[in-house]
């Protein structure tokens, strides 16, 4: 239990925060320190007292909320079973940026949260859903690139080029079409921010890979790893784009061995 709580008002002052956990840590240590005193006590006390307290709350949270502005889980389970369109995708929407907001990488963010957001009037919201979808799909190997080629091209013509989608489309020609001259061509050659620098570190590694130049693309996934720590989602993310970097470094050292007379690879 205890989903209306996961996530607090950003703005709620933070004396009351801390005042509020106060009283609640002063309250379990006085009522832990009463229970040690007690004579009788034992395991089974001890049991019995936390499944007490967990059934209270768990009736608690189902019970309807007495203050204003604020819904409880019995709340939340009501609406739910007799909402109506607009109160679900709000959910859903609220589910999404929640996600976002606690780093969950992009293939974890559901597709029925982002049709939610696709809903919504505004072309902010259907760029952004839209966006979402582009990136979850480079986020799930093995890349589907006929597609996410459709997705980017679709995007470029809809909202127009960024440095985001251009490294997005960089990213697909390097890694997943083999056209490293339409890779560099579309690189974004602008200043890139914290969040777009691995990215960009990311498609110059792997043209270097695609390239054969080993050295320089280990260099630049060395930097891309560094980078990446601007935000905890990007971790795992880029984890796997220098795995699959890595993948071309080794094809193309395959590659490379074949061409050579035998030889000179005895």
């Amino acid at each position: 239990m205890g989903i209306a709580d996961s996530i607090r008002p950003e703005n709620e002052p933070l004396a009351r925060k801390t005042w509020r956990g106060l009283k609640r840590f002063t309250a379990g240590l006085f009522s832990f320190v009463l229970l040690l005193m007690c004579p009788n006590f034992s395991v089974s006390t001890l049991s019995g007292v936390l499944g007490f307290v967990s059934a209270f709350l768990a009736i608690y949270n189902l019970l309807p909320s007495a203050r204003t502005g604020r819904a409880s889980d019995g709340d939340h389970l009501r609406r739910m079973r007799r909402a109506d369109a607009g109160w679900s995708r709000a959910i859903a929407v609220t589910s999404l940026f929640a996600l976002i907001r606690y780093d969950a990488r992009p293939r974890d963010r559901p597709l029925w949260m982002r049709d939610a957001l696709r809903s919504l009037d505004g072309d902010e919201t259907r760029k952004a859903a839209a966006a979402m979808d582009i990136a979850a799909a480079l986020d799930a190997p093995p890349i589907d690139t006929t597609k996410v080629r459709a997705m980017i091209e679709s995007f470029r013509a809809d909202c127009g080029d960024s440095d985001w989608l251009s490294l997005c489309d960089a990213y697909l020609a390097a890694v997943g079409e083999d056209d490293v001259a339409h890779a560099i061509a579309v690189r974004w050659e602008g200043a890139a921010d914290d969040y777009q620098l691995p990215l960009r570190l990311a498609v110059d590694a792997a043209i270097a890979a695609r390239k054969g130049d080993r050295d320089l693309a280990r260099e630049l996934l060395d930097q891309m790893r560094v980078a990446a720590r601007a935000a905890p989602w990007m971790r795992p993310v880029f984890r796997d784009i220098g795995d699959q970097v890595g993948a071309l470094l080794i094809d193309e050292y395959r590659q490379s061995k074949q061409m050579l007379p035998k030889s000179l690879t005895r």
